[in-house]
């Protein structure tokens, strides 16, 4: 058959019907399944796992000192972009926004505030939606509470 036919019937350019002619002249039906496409690998692949231990114990506040210390523990510069995505896609890590813990926080007023403000204004506002039982919603918030820890939870304003 033409090239020109095989072109038209597969719908690709004279250039890949040649390199797949020329592929399976090689190595048949399954020299035609190998990919070719360029995957290049990162200088930083054998540098990964004391990397990323590094960031466990010591993690980074910003990228610019993420960039510092991989320059230092690697001898590789990376600009800010490459650093952001070589931390995202192979070390797996997440950029978080840091919070001050209020340092006035009190629990035991916050406990207050909530057995003594919080939990009958939510069963008001359950008995005037006329909804069942506000009890399992306020115990809900209570375990809530509990869970985030001392410093967190609802404080009184």
């Amino acid at each position: 058959m033409a090239h020109k036919n095989i072109e038209r019937i597969a719908r690709t350019s004279a250039d890949s019907v040649t390199r797949y002619l020329k592929d399976y002249a090689k190595g048949g039906l399954n020299a035609l399944g190998v990919s070719r496409a360029h995957r290049p690998v990162s200088s930083l692949q054998p540098y990964q796992d004391p990397i990323k231990s590094h960031f466990l114990k010591h993690p980074p506040h910003n990228v610019s000192e993420a960039t510092h210390k991989i320059e230092v523990l690697t001898g590789i510069k990376l600009g800010p972009s490459a650093c952001r995505d070589f931390m995202c896609k192979c070390l797996g890590m997440k950029f978080r926004k840091m919070a001050v813990i209020p340092v006035k926080a009190d629990p035991e007023k916050q406990a207050e505030f909530l057995r003594g403000r919080l939990e009958p204004l939510l069963e008001e506002e359950q008995l005037t939606l006329g909804l069942p039982d506000a009890v399992p919603i306020c115990r809900t918030v209570n375990r809530a509470v509990k869970a985030r820890g001392v410093n967190e939870g609802f404080q009184q304003q």
